[in-house]
């Protein structure tokens, strides 16, 4: 550019810089006013020299415009739209992330529940066929005496040697029906029971399952959102 073309476009910059709709821009918009008029100063100038100038102004009005529609038209737009669908895909990917999260957590806290309601069912099963056997022998001495019996006979009959194993199991299983009664009455071991157990995991995991929906719910509309005001 040669210095009658630079002397009119530092004088038209000058104007630029005096124009009082420019002035009144405030941060980045008279920043981004600024650097517009670095690219479109030089256009202008070019264009009205196009006659004087020839070739030599053409050609370097296309190479002014090149860089004008490079630097100030497509790069910020394609730095701004990768910035907002970075922030997008960060802000999806932790979404997922959370919601896996989630999910991984309630099968965790599933198989707990699972494992849990076995214990409780090993637990109540012994508990259950004492209180049966206790209901058909009319209490707990229809089941000493039944005991007591069994293991005379089994003594002279030598029926089995496991007998009086048995018996101490069925005592031991008969003492401990007896403390668990003591300690329904008071509430806490009822939440331990085979029902209980399943009737709070069906409820917990419903309840959890709506608010992974809600939250997933909640996500996918912010994401829509944030893609409409992109566009």
């Amino acid at each position: 550019m040669n210095l009658s073309l630079f002397d009119a476009c530092l004088r038209q910059y000058q104007a630029v810089l005096a124009n009082d709709e420019v002035n009144q821009l405030r941060g980045v918009q008279y920043v981004y006013a600024l650097r517009g008029a670095l690219f479109a100063v030089p256009v202008s100038v070019l264009t009205e020299s196009e006659d004087r100038c020839g070739e030599y102004g053409r050609a370097l009005r296309k190479w002014w415009d090149a860089a004008y529609v490079t630097f100030y038209a497509y790069l910020p737009d394609l730095a701004l739209s990768t910035a907002h669908s970075t922030a997008r895909y960060a802000r999806a990917s932790k979404e997922a992330s959370a919601s896996s999260g989630r999910r991984t957590a309630e099968v965790f806290r599933v198989g707990f529940l699972v494992a849990l309601l076995c214990v409780s069912l090993l637990i109540h099963l012994p508990l259950a066929a004492y209180n049966l056997l206790e209901l058909l022998l009319l209490g707990k001495v229809g089941v000493a005496l039944a005991l007591l019996s069994f293991n005379c006979a089994n003594y002279y009959l030598e029926w089995t040697r496991w007998g009086l194993p048995a018996s101490v199991v069925v005592v031991a299983v008969g003492l401990t029906s007896c403390i668990w009664r003591m300690g329904e009455a008071d509430g806490p071991l009822k939440e331990l029971t085979p029902s209980a157990l399943l009737l709070q995991a069906m409820e917990g995991m419903r309840t959890r399952a709506e608010q992974r929906q809600t939250t997933e719910l909640e996500s996918l509309r912010q994401l829509q959102a944030d893609v409409l005001d992109d566009l």
